[in-house]
């Protein structure tokens, strides 16, 4: 009885390994197309202001938008981190505006006039009224800088 038992979980266990075997690589393959279409889709943000959009994630209970992106070249992020340059997100569906989050600090947004490439940047826009959804599409402006079509997190 207990042989039984034993064969029986090894086959299960072989089963098991079967099944992920054959999906893993698909997981991994859809998992890079969606890099490949992002790096493609932002290409000509890279190459024209030197930052690569990371994402942009609801957070502090849904009451903020959080911007990530990455400096890839540094002397031409220096327009993007820049804090005098206005920033805010807009909304596609609805056109409504989302300014950066003030506090008695300041501009909730992470700014140098030396950026580091490798090193990554943040901005929080408010969304107080929490008009924005995970899965809504928006576009983030930060003076002439457009990075359009980012889904919400």
């Amino acid at each position: 009885m207990k042989k039984m038992k034993v064969f029986a979980f090894w086959i299960v266990l072989m089963a098991l390994c079967l099944v992920v075997g054959f999906a893993l690589p698909e997981l991994t393959l859809s998992s890079e197309k969606s890099e490949e279409e992002s790096s493609s889709k932002y290409g000509e943000v890279e190459k024209r202001w030197g930052i690569k959009p990371l994402m942009v994630r609801l957070t502090g209970a849904e009451h903020f938008l959080d911007f990530r992106y990455l400096i890839v070249d540094a002397e031409k992020a220096k327009l993007v981190t820049n804090r005098k340059k206005k920033a805010f997100l807009k909304d596609q569906e609805t056109g409504e505006i989302f300014n950066v989050t003030m506090t008695k600090m300041g501009a909730m947004r992470g700014n140098t006039a030396d950026p580091k490439p490798g090193k990554q940047y943040f901005i929080l826009f408010t969304n107080a009224e929490k008009s924005i959804k995970r899965g809504q599409k928006v576009t983030v402006v930060i003076d002439e800088c457009r990075v359009e079509d980012l889904k919400v997190e």
